[in-house]
């Protein structure tokens, strides 16, 4: 299993809208987990350097700059590991995984790589998966109080999300709900 985060310079539009008015990855963090245990396995976290710039509202959110950014590798340099982490896992994890995979989809159809990646065949959003919990769709930092009784690391860095993710997906283990 794959657990994943994203920051973007902004959400994801209308499939029909065109690429270049798409978000860019600005950031990603992947940790790859055993499929029984959840046992982190590796962890990759890595800048990329976007097409355009970003917003303060995006450097309000996730404190990246766009000189934090400028001297980055953009998403191109990125494919290939990208595809040593995805090849063979079962399923890719995230909290809103819809957002995350429609992110992906967007930087890979950029390349012309949209159906050369090696998908996972499963996804498991712990939105969907949590909803019934309160009976609305919890953010990744409730379910994270939920599940702990603690309050999260900080949010919006992808190593901080996935690292609360995580936490989550092994108490959804637990509860048998995955």
């Amino acid at each position: 299993m794959i657990a994943a985060d994203f920051e973007t310079t902004h959400l994801t539009g209308p499939t029909n809208l065109p690429l270049i008015k798409q978000p860019y990855i600005i950031e990603y963090t992947f940790a790859v987990l055993e499929d029984n245990t959840l046992k982190e396995l590796k962890r990759e976290t890595h800048l990329i350097k976007p097409a355009l710039a970003i917003s303060e509202e995006v450097t309000r959110i996730t404190g990246l700059t766009n000189k934090d950014l400028m001297n980055q590798k953009p998403f191109a340099a990125h494919y290939r590991l990208w595809c040593d982490l995805f090849l063979g896992q079962r399923a890719m994890a995230a909290h809103n995984c819809f957002f995350e995979a429609s992110c992906m989809e967007v930087e890979l159809k950029r390349l012309g790589r949209l159906t050369q990646f090696p998908w996972p065949s499963e996804r498991l959003c712990t939105v969907e998966l949590t909803a019934h919990l309160k009976g609305r769709r919890l953010k990744q930092e409730e379910l994270f109080e939920i599940a702990t009784g603690k309050p999260p690391p900080k949010a919006h860095r992808t190593d901080a999300d996935v690292t609360t993710l995580v936490t989550n997906l092994r108490w959804l283990r637990k509860q048998k709900l995955i």
